[in-house]
């Protein structure tokens, strides 16, 4: 009885534990696979689970609960009195459950370093064949940068909670990938986790680093061949539209709207009534925009205060590498949807959960736990 006890006890263990993982692969199917509904619905299920599972031992008075249910009374309200998403509220209860899941456990970085790695030998095995990054997936190119930027904070994460320092050959990858996706904002989000691994590594990059560096720059040059024009597209890219674009015309002709129609202001911007987005297919370009389209105004300013709140205090706390990790996120959120019902989600809610204070529920087993 108490082997068979162990041994389920265990097995939660493992399902609550590898969940960052399930919502790593869940996210990827749903830009990649013609199922990608199938897979929404299954990230949802299985998110919604595991928040409801936390916050019955954490309590529903708790800090967290108190926030999560503000943004998804909000999101109804903007869902139903504006332009929001109905189905966008559940993914956002289920990337806090997903968030929770990965406050509790500090699992080996070797496991998100693994994950990633098997996206970007995906991307590297794209790259040979000399496909274009903008027919991968059923959304932009600009996604693979997302997935970058995933992958390596939850990597950075880890390496936090184990006490151990990042390898820097993630960060090089990183930076490969994201110029053969050619979006700016994904390549300079990469680059920035590069910088942060350097600076975290010390002398050891100085030999082992630059030598698979140089490696792995002059395999891309010889292996990628003719293909290798996506490079210089990338940089030719910031060289001739530093970071002005259509993104500057959206968010301007949004703001406009939403303070010239009072309605509108409180409960979000009506996105198909603005010409500059819709003739971008509706897409924003900004997860601000996104987040205001969302939750209203309220939810506007309590994100944005709690991010704010997040950003001192872990300055305070001399937590770096959280602070670097957010950071980022929130920088490659300015140029595209990918949070506030969106991939980057978890690693915001992971953040802003671990500012407000707080602590692990003890749950009667446990498991190995880094510093």
């Amino acid at each position: 009885m108490k082997i068979r006890l162990d041994l389920m006890e265990g097995m939660e263990a493992l399902f609550l534990s590898a969940s960052p993982a399930v919502f790593c692969v869940l996210t990827f199917f749903r830009f990649y696979s013609d199922a990608s509904f199938f897979f929404a619905i299954l990230f949802v299920l299985h998110g919604v689970f595991l928040y409801l599972f936390f916050i019955d031992k954490i309590g529903f008075d708790s800090k967290v609960n108190v926030l999560v249910v503000f943004f998804v009374f909000s999101g109804l309200i903007s869902a139903t009195l504006g332009s929001g998403s109905f189905f966008g509220v559940p993914q956002s209860l289920a990337c806090a459950g997903y968030a929770l899941a990965l406050l509790h456990y500090n699992i080996n970085p070797s496991f998100y370093k693994f994950v990633y790695y098997i996206f970007v030998s995906f991307c590297f095995f794209l790259i040979l064949q000399g496909i274009d990054p903008e027919g991968v997936f059923l959304v932009s190119r600009n996604v693979v940068s997302v997935f970058v930027v995933l992958g390596s904070s939850l990597y950075y994460i880890a390496c936090q909670n184990y006490c151990k320092f990042p390898s820097v050959l993630p960060a090089i990858l990183g930076v490969i990938v994201a110029m053969w996706a050619i979006g700016r904002s994904g390549m300079a989000s990469a680059v920035f986790f590069l910088f942060y691994a350097v600076f975290f590594t010390g002398k050891r990059f100085s030999t082992k680093g630059f030598f698979v560096f140089f490696v792995l720059v002059f395999l891309y040059f010889v292996l990628a061949g003719e293909y290798f024009n996506i490079l210089t597209v990338g940089i030719d890219r910031f060289n001739t539209l530093g970071i002005e674009d259509v993104r500057t015309l959206i968010n301007s002709a949004y703001l406009i709207r939403v303070t010239s129609i009072e309605w509108e202001f409180f409960i979000g911007g009506d996105l198909g009534k603005i010409y500059e987005v819709i003739s971008v297919n509706g897409n924003p370009h900004n997860s601000y925009i996104n987040l205001h389209v969302n939750f209203g105004i309220f939810g506007f300013v309590v994100m944005v205060f709690f991010l704010f709140y997040s950003v001192v205090k872990l300055v305070f706390l001399r937590n770096f590498t959280l602070l670097i990790v957010l950071l980022v996120c929130l920088f490659r959120s300015s140029f595209d949807v990918t949070a506030f019902y969106g991939p980057l989600d978890l690693i915001i809610w992971y953040v802003v959960f671990y500012a407000i204070g707080f602590s692990r529920v003890n749950f009667g087993w446990s498991m190995s736990r880094g510093g």
